[in-house]
């Protein structure tokens, strides 16, 4: 019968009679399960586009009356059913007050933390709809914020979230503003575990902040401050994460240095998990050419330290932040000659993936640094001394980079097209006189030199 109401083959006249039926046995049924199936049919009929505004009426005053239920699974059926159709759009601004209400009620009746989470979730798909008026809007964001104050951790997380929906929807920059105030106090006095979450959600906020806005400065200089004196790791690192987010989107040039200076700080971290997720964010940041080169040199500088770092993963970000700067086209010649020292001896790391990522990022930097700075022979050089590394990965993707480098090396002076098919064909040569078993490494360096021989920009002599 839910289906049938909700459909489109049955008029007006018969929808009326389906939700009579529905309630009546509603009001009649002792069973949960039978209760449960009778709202969730409600709601289905209900939500339809071409249910009259009376019938529509009726049916939320009887999922409101489910939020009383003795049974909490039927009063959650209510919660979602009443979710639905406030956030479908085709409720009257009244009805759609008489929603928000009935939820806000059923959130202070202290029911179960599951239960207050299920209508916190369901006020943030409800506000989170563009359409709902600021006055509307303010009196979920009013709930949802003293559910920040729950005594459970679910019900603050979605109440994180809820609210982080609503402030990327609104269009009423004060009640933006009053949640990124609310999230930001939230962050100060929540527990450790609840803030990368809170992080999380202003990521969110940032990426719709206009980038001089009051809003947007106050959530980096929290970051900032939770970057350098947290005590939970866990928190530093979801700061570095979010920074690094915030930064690559576009703010302004004393927000950037703020965000990049603090990062290279977070380098040396004590932490692990930190060192990583700041050398991930430096290379988002950093490559901007808004950046400018003193502050690109400061964090080559600082990832440098990276690529020493005890940890693999951090070496490995460090290696690829480093390329990342190193594609820059505002990099001056004296730093991308630096860089390229710097990855080079991540080619000799201890670490497979350090040195499949050094290769990769040299290949970029090799390709995206000007003729003039005379770097590309140097690293087709230090490459090659990777086809022969232990490591049938690292030796792959090598002859890759060898054959992206040869492609677009006739600009490079005669010779360097051919020394590099050179070294690709030794390399074929090699892993067959090995006695390797991997035809498809060798099918595949094939490919790369075929590659270059394609290429417009070799000469007939390197093609033959």
């Amino acid at each position: 019968l839910g289906v049938l109401g909700s459909g489109n083959v049955v008029g007006a006249e018969l929808r009326e009679v389906i939700i009579d039926k529905l309630m009546q046995a509603l009001a009649g049924s002792e069973l949960v399960v039978v209760r449960m199936r009778l709202l969730e049919a409600l709601g289905k009929a209900g939500s339809i586009g071409m249910a009259g505004r009376r019938l529509r009426q009726a049916v939320v005053i009887k999922l409101a009356e489910g939020l009383r239920d003795t049974d909490l699974a039927v009063c959650s059926i209510s919660i979602d059913a009443l979710a639905e159709l406030g956030s479908a759009g085709i409720v009257h601004h009244q009805l759609l007050e008489v929603i928000v209400q009935e939820l806000a009620q059923a959130l202070s009746a202290h029911h179960g933390p599951i239960y207050r989470s299920r209508v916190v979730r369901a006020l943030g798909k409800i506000g989170g709809v563009r359409r709902v008026e600021d006055g509307l809007h303010e009196t979920i964001v009013q709930t949802l914020t003293q559910a920040l104050g729950d005594a459970d951790s679910d019900v603050i997380s979605a109440s994180v979230t809820a609210l982080a929906a609503i402030g990327c929807e609104t269009a009423n920059v004060a009640t933006r503003g009053r949640i990124v105030d609310e999230l930001l106090q939230a962050f100060d006095k929540c527990a450790p575990e609840h803030g990368p979450g809170v992080m999380a959600s202003l990521s969110k906020l940032g990426a719709v902040l206009p980038t001089d806005s009051r809003e947007l400065l106050a959530i980096v200089r929290h970051l900032v401050r939770a970057l350098v004196g947290s005590v939970g790791s866990h928190v530093r690192s979801a700061s570095a994460k979010t920074l690094g987010e915030i930064g690559m989107r576009g703010v302004g040039r004393g927000m950037l240095e703020s965000i990049v200076v603090n990062l290279a700080r977070a380098i040396s971290d004590r932490h692990s998990e930190v060192r990583w997720q700041s050398a991930q964010a430096i290379g988002k940041v950093a490559s901007l050419e808004a950046l400018g080169s003193r502050l690109q040199r400061l964090s080559s500088e600082k990832l440098a330290r990276g690529l020493n770092d005890r940890c693999d993963f951090v070496r490995e970000s460090s290696t690829h932040a480093l390329g990342r700067i190193g594609t820059a086209s505002a990099v001056d010649g004296r730093l991308h000659a630096d860089i390229v020292k710097m990855l080079t001896r991540s080619l000799g790391d201890h670490d497979a993936v350090v040195r499949t990522t050094a290769v990769t990022a040299l290949v970029e930097v090799g390709i995206a640094v000007p003729i003039e700075h005379g770097l590309r022979r140097t690293i087709a050089e230090e490459l090659s001394k990777c086809c022969c590394d232990r490591d049938v990965g690292v030796r792959e993707r090598t002859m890759k980079a060898l054959g992206k480098l040869g492609s677009v090396g006739a600009a490079c002076g005669s010779g360097f097209s051919e020394r590099i098919v050179e070294q690709l064909t030794q390399a074929i040569n090699r892993d067959a006189s090995a006695g390797s078993q991997d035809d498809g490494l060798r099918s595949r360096l094939v490919v790369s030199v075929l590659g270059m021989g394609s290429a417009g920009n070799v000469d007939r002599r390197v093609q033959l």
